[in-house]
Parts: C-alpha cells; structure tokens; sequence
C-alpha cells in the first residue's frame, strides 16, 4: 500500500470536498467504503482459490517428492550393498590371485631345481651309431663233445 504523509491526504480531501461539494460528500464516503469492502472481499476470495488450486497441485508433487526420497534412500542403501560386494569380491580375487601367484612361484622354483640337478649330473654315455654285439659268455654247444658222428656208429 502507497505511503501517503498526513498533508497529502489532507490535501486530497481538500480537493474532494471542492470538487463534490459537502452534501455529496457522505454518500462518497460510503461508496468508498463499500467498494474497499468489494475488492477485500474479492481479494481473500481470490487468494483462498489460489490456495485450494495450490493445496491440490502441490499434494501430489509433496507425494512424489517423498517417493523420490524413498528411492533415494533404496538406491543408497543398494549403492552401499553393491559397494560393499564388489569390496568383499575384489578382496577374494586378490586372495586367490596371491595364493595362484604363489603356487606358481612355487612350481617355477622346483621345476629351476630339476633343471639343475640335471645340469649337474654328468652326461650320459654316447651311443656309437653301429650296435656292438655282445659275447654270450655261456658257451656254444660243442658240436662233437654230445653228438656221435653217423660214422662212427657203424
């Protein structure tokens, strides 16, 4: 509402007064009052449509909002779960990639242990490409010692 000072409303009921002169005077008043009643009137009915209209688009988004919360407060509450097993799974596969690492270590270390053992044993014999043959050492079956000659027999 304008700030009037006290000589600026006495001034224009001063001009009010001239123009309307005093008989007419009351009856402005009255219809001045009627019409600020009027338009209060109008104006809290106004703001009372307004708010209804208000109440009823801003329940529903009041009831989203709190649906959006709760799926916030899921999908932290997810969020940390799925952290908290991706965690839980990193953890088990770097246990069991250590445990492979060491076995590994273990497998190259005896099988470096074969290969100097190998290293250090003297070499074999060479195979000469032509077979020797060996001697029995029983001896061959005397041909005269057992058998008689058919010549003498008779």
């Amino acid at each position: 509402m304008p700030n009037f000072t006290l000589s600026e409303i006495l001034t224009i009921a001063l001009v009010i007064l001239v123009v309307f002169g005093p008989h007419r005077l009351p009856e402005m008043a009255q219809k001045a009052g009627q019409l600020v009643r009027k338009s209060r009137s109008m104006i809290t009915d106004l703001r009372k449509e307004f708010e209804g209209e208000w109440q009823e688009v801003s329940e529903p988004l009041k009831g989203l909002n709190q649906e959006v919360r709760g799926i916030k407060e899921e999908m932290g509450a997810s969020l940390s779960s799925l952290t908290d097993d991706v965690t839980k799974a990193k953890k088990e596969l770097e246990e069991q990639l250590a445990a492979s690492k060491k076995e590994l270590e273990k497998q190259i270390e005896e099988t470096n242990k074969q290969i100097e053992d190998l290293a250090a044993e003297p070499e074999p014999p060479q195979i000469s490409e032509a077979p020797q043959e060996e001697s029995d050492e029983s001896p061959e079956p005397d041909e005269s010692a057992g058998n008689e000659s058919p010549e003498t027999d008779r």
